[in-house]
């Protein structure tokens, strides 16, 4: 009788236990149903429906091996990154709602709508300034880098669009001038 209850309580504790874990992984206002898939197991989610091609096996398993790569570098990822990385990759904006900081969960819900009026309702200039930033260079849009509050990260933003490496030598803060020779160097 005794290990029957012993059992129940154990059986109790870990259900307790799972439900606690569960509401800590709700950003706020979302609900379970709608927060399955900001689980790890989100990465199974790629699908290669995009790559398939009948007329070119080849193309088509250099886009499986494409995806692949991506699937493995968002896995490597903290786990705002991984979601951000997942969002972007599969342009689903409810992998952006698994993100716990609110500028950056606002940054990815730019960067996959690729809507810069998202980024204009971040309250974090910071954040403001680095989702105007990611959002002018996926764009290839120099007019959302005239929206960037900080002088040291517009630069940043004006040269990395028109790759110009001497305006990137220019920036005195050490982050956004790194950022913006690494892009420049990245994208030659």
């Amino acid at each position: 009788m005794n290990e029957k209850i012993l059992i129940l309580l154990l059986v109790l504790l870990s259900l307790l236990s799972i439900s606690i874990l569960l509401k800590l992984a709700l950003t706020p206002g979302q609900t379970l149903p709608e927060a399955i898939h900001c689980f790890p197991d989100a990465l199974d989610e790629f699908d290669y429906k995009e790559c398939e091609n009948e007329e070119d096996k080849t193309l088509e398993e250099e886009c499986r091996k494409l995806l692949d790569f991506a699937k493995n570098s968002c896995a490597d990822r903290k786990l705002d990154e991984k979601f951000f990385c997942i969002a972007f990759l599969q342009g689903n904006v409810k992998y952006c709602d698994c993100i716990g900081l609110e500028w950056y969960r606002k940054n990815c819900v730019a960067l996959v709508t690729r809507n810069p009026r998202v980024c204009e309702n971040i309250n974090d200039e910071y954040g403001k300034d680095v989702c105007f930033k990611d959002l002018a260079i996926a764009m290839n849009d120099q007019t959302i880098c005239s929206k960037i509050k900080n002088k040291e990260w517009k630069k940043m933003c004006m040269a990395v669009l028109t790759k110009d490496m001497e305006l990137c030598q220019a920036i005195k803060d050490s982050e956004p001038r790194h950022q913006c020779e690494f892009m420049i160097r990245g994208e030659s």
